[in-house]
Parts: C-alpha cells; sequence; structure tokens
C-alpha cells in the first residue's frame, strides 16, 4: 500500500467490510482496499482518534483540539467543532458522533448536521475514553481520574448509573459486542475483567 499522506500517525480505524480504511496523524487520511492510493488526505494536526462507519461512510477525528466529520466522498469536513477534548467516538452506523469535553461535559451529535441533540453535563469527572453501541443508543465512558464506570442512555435520563470498579480503567479497554447486547472493560492492566449486559432501556447488569 501507499504511505501518501500517514505522517507521524496516531490512528487507525477499517470499515466493518474492509473496504475503507481510514488514518489520523498529522493528515488524516482514507484508502480503499481496491487502491494504494488514498482517496483523499488533508492536514488534521496530529489526530490521535479517528473513527470509520461500519460502511466506510462517515469518517471522524480528533487531534483534541478541533473534532472533524467527513463523508467520504470528500475531503471537505462536513463540519468541525473548535474545542479541547479529552475523547471522541462515532457509532458503528454512522449515526452519532459523541465528544466528551475537557470541562466534562458530554455531547451527542447528529452526524449529518453537526448539531447538539443529547448533553449530559452532570457533575462526573473527565472522560478519557469512550464506546458507543452501534445504533447510537448507550454510550459508555472511564477515566483515568475515577474507578468508576459511567453509563449514559440516549433516551433515558434515570438510565444513567455509575459502575464502581476495584481499579482504573485503561485507555483502549471499553468494547460493545457487535450485537449492542453488553459490552465488557479490562481494568488496571489486565486485573479484572466486566461484563456487562444491556437491554433497551439502557439498564446493565454486571458480571
Amino acid at each position: 500500500g501507499s504511505t501518501t499522506g500517514v505522517y507521524y500517525p496516531r490512528s487507525i480505524a477499517i470499515s466493518h467490510d474492509g473496504s475503507y480504511i481510514v488514518v489520523g496523524g498529522y493528515y488524516t487520511a482514507l484508502w480503499s482496499k481496491s487502491s494504494s492510493t488514498a482517496l483523499w488526505y488533508t492536514q488534521t494536526s496530529y489526530a490521535y482518534e479517528a473513527y470509520i462507519s461500519d460502511d466506510g461512510a462517515h469518517i471522524l477525528s480528533s487531534p483534541n483540539s478541533i473534532v472533524r466529520a467527513w463523508d467520504k466522498d470528500s475531503s471537505t469536513p462536513l463540519w468541525s467543532k473548535s474545542v479541547t477534548t479529552s475523547s471522541v467516538t462515532l457509532s458503528s452506523d454512522g449515526t452519532t458522533a459523541v465528544i466528551a469535553h475537557n470541562d466534562r461535559d458530554v455531547m451527542m451529535y447528529d452526524f449529518r448536521t453537526g448539531s447538539v441533540f443529547r448533553s449530559f453535563d452532570e457533575n462526573h469527572w473527565q472522560l478519557h475514553h469512550m464506546a458507543i453501541s452501534s445504533n447510537g443508543e448507550i454510550l459508555i465512558g472511564g477515566s483515568h481520574s475515577s474507578s468508576k464506570l459511567l453509563v449514559f442512555s440516549r433516551h433515558n435520563v434515570d438510565a444513567q448509573v455509575e459502575y464502581p470498579l476495584s481499579y482504573l480503567i485503561d485507555t483502549g479497554m471499553l468494547h460493545f459486542s457487535n450485537d449492542d447486547s453488553g459490552f465488557v472493560t479490562i481494568v488496571s492492566s489486565g486485573h479484572r475483567i466486566n461484563y456487562y449486559y444491556t437491554n433497551e432501556t439502557g439498564r446493565t447488569a454486571c458480571r
């Protein structure tokens, strides 16, 4: 493959069927598996997080100071947000982008329009890693600053809960199952694995 557009890579993501690959770094770049030449690349000042939807159509990246969203067919962003972030994520169906701000606010955005449709500004800690269910219904977040796990529901305010953990959550150790029936965490460098069941209300149970 080509290295065009890859300068100091910091993140990588691939679509569900492997057709598209996005790399975040000094540039954010998009490839198709059918070509060694990047479809496009654009300077983004070290994108530490990059996500792509399952169908490869929607892309989100963040270098901690500005968040950008793209359709795969253009290097011109659909929208961008000049915010200082601690984490971002994208639902695998490409409908929902989530930005965790350094001021601890967490906001859900309509990917197509860039408009906020749900915000969580309760007095919780700064989130350093997040994962979202494929349909954007349930969001989980962890922090280096607390040994608790936060669970948010897109539609059910009462479903926002905290789970105490024995150790701090390590970055990158939050993942949903493909069918959204549960998610797992690995805490404190593998000392413990927790599995949580989810349901349509956003409530969860730990095992």
